[in-house]
């Protein structure tokens, strides 16, 4: 279930109220509507994201104006949800394609060349990125929103690469240090798209979700 509260103004009486609440619980998806005049504030629940022009045009054909909604602060447990579900689907990239990458340079007779930690480095970091997308595809996020994961994946190490070529930075400190920074930095590709990754996204291999506005977020 989603839920929103907004602004409403205008409301002085109880009937202001009931016009608010009549209109809105005609949106579809509504589950329940509680409108407060005192407040002025309008909450719906519903069992989708509302698109806010629907509820700005209702709220409108009720006669009032309306403001953004405040955010539910349910809306954190979805978007720590994403956030796990990528970090179990790096790892899970990471030994399956890793894996396969051994017995790859085996095969070419080449295992030395994943001795190299810049070389260890970026080939790790792929196979994550791509386990991470496979799942943000699956689960159907915006490609921006995969491309911006997949740069958290490399950034670190590129910037890590300069002090360990420069001998400053041993190889197995550019490996932890490259897998920490990914961390934050995933959190943050996350909140520039905050409303995306707080929203329940479903399953399937249809058409990209596309970022939702911050109105709909639950």
């Amino acid at each position: 279930m989603h839920a929103t509260t907004h602004v409403v103004h205008g409301m002085t009486t109880r009937h202001c109220a009931d016009l608010v609440s009549a209109e809105l619980g005609t949106l579809p998806g509504v589950d329940h509507v509680h409108v407060d005049p005192i407040a002025g504030t309008a909450s719906i629940t519903s069992a989708q994201p509302l698109d806010p022009a629907l509820v700005h045009a209702a709220v409108t054909r009720a006669g009032f104006a309306i403001d953004e909604p405040k955010r539910s602060g349910a809306s954190w447990r979805p978007f720590v949800r994403h956030y796990l579900e990528m970090l179990v689907a790096m790892a899970v990239g990471m030994v399956v394609l890793g894996a396969v990458v051994d017995g790859i340079v085996s095969v070419l007779g080449a295992p030395s060349l994943l001795h190299r930690a810049d070389v260890s480095a970026l080939v790790m970091a792929t196979n994550m990125t791509i386990g991470m997308s496979l799942w943000m595809w699956y689960r159907k996020h915006s490609w921006a929103s995969i491309a911006e994961m997949g740069a958290a994946m490399y950034l670190p190490f590129v910037v890590l690469f300069v002090p360990f070529w420069a001998g400053v930075l041993s190889g197995e400190a550019l490996m932890t240090a490259g897998h920490v920074l990914m961390l934050p930095l995933m959190a943050v590709a996350m909140l520039r798209r905050r409303d995306e990754y707080t929203q329940h996204h479903g399953h399937g291999h249809g058409s990209h979700a596309h970022p939702a506005s911050a109105n709909e977020a639950a």
